[in-house]
């Protein structure tokens, strides 16, 4: 099986823009981070549906984002809608910022339940996100809420976090 703080095995994804395979792109120097959503679900609907441009301006150059559904049938549509929504947030960034965004966020088609190698992670654990850190190891993700004001929020800004603790935990 596949476990947190072990290495997680080479995997690849289907996404909008192609197949990705962590071995080919593999560096060591970049940490991973995975979102999935469902829409009967408050908590990864907050993270959904808020600011992305909030997590790309908070977000270390080294990290890549993958966000997928667990929602079966529509998972190609909802990260459709969602790299729609990418797409504007970094229509405002210079030309070299916006190509390194836009290979660094990963819409992927496949279901998570059924993916290479993340099928079986899903299958032990149905975490809401996950993350793989620069040396390779499989790590959990916190709870993405921050404060605000007198509530908890979650969004996507606490990715943004997640991938700066592993960045330093790298150096």
């Amino acid at each position: 099986g596949i476990s947190y703080n072990t290495p997680f095995p080479d995997f690849s994804l289907q996404t909008t823009s192609g197949l990705w395979q962590m071995s080919t792109e593999w560096t060591g120097c970049d940490v991973y981070i995975f979102f999935n959503t469902h829409p009967d679900y408050d908590y990864p609907v907050q993270v959904w549906g808020s600011d992305l441009g909030s997590l790309i301006e908070n977000s270390p150059r080294n990290a890549h984002y993958f966000f997928s559904s667990f929602n079966q049938g529509y998972e190609e549509a909802e990260v459709t809608e969602l790299q729609d929504r990418f797409d504007q947030a970094v229509a405002s960034l210079s030309e070299e910022d916006r190509e390194h965004w836009t290979n660094r966020f990963h819409f992927v088609t496949d279901s998570p339940w059924t993916a290479d190698q993340i099928g079986t992670l899903m299958g032990a654990r149905a975490d809401w996100a996950f993350s793989i850190d620069g040396h390779q190891n499989l790590r959990e993700v916190g709870y993405l809420a921050l404060p605000s004001g007198s509530s908890w929020v979650a969004s996507m800004n606490g990715l943004a976090y997640e991938a700066r603790y592993w960045t330093a935990q790298i150096l």
